[in-house]
C-alpha cells in the first residue's frame, strides 16, 4: 500500500494507513477476507443483473472458472 490511489485524497489515505497500521495482524486478515467477500458479491450481482436467467450458482460457477482458467 505505498502508492495513494488517484481517486483518495492525501487526508483520506494518511487516515485509512493509519488504521490499517494501527490493527493487529489478526485484524488486517480480517478486513482483507471481508473485503475479498464484498468484491465476490459485488462480481455476482452483476454477473446476475447482465444475465437475467442465470442463477446464483451459474454466476459462482462462472467466476470459478474464470478465475482457474
Amino acid at each position: 500500500m505505498a502508492t495513494r490511489p488517484l481517486d483518495t485524497s492525501s487526508a483520506g489515505w494518511a487516515a485509512q494507513r493509519g488504521v490499517i497500521l494501527g490493527m493487529d495482524p489478526s485484524a488486517r486478515v480480517q478486513a482483507a477476507i471481508d473485503l475479498s467477500e464484498s468484491v465476490r458479491d459485488i462480481q455476482i450481482q452483476g454477473l446476475l443483473a447482465r444475465n437475467p436467467n442465470w442463477t446464483r450458482l451459474d454466476a459462482v460457477r462462472w467466476l470459478v472458472q474464470r478465475q482457474l482458467s
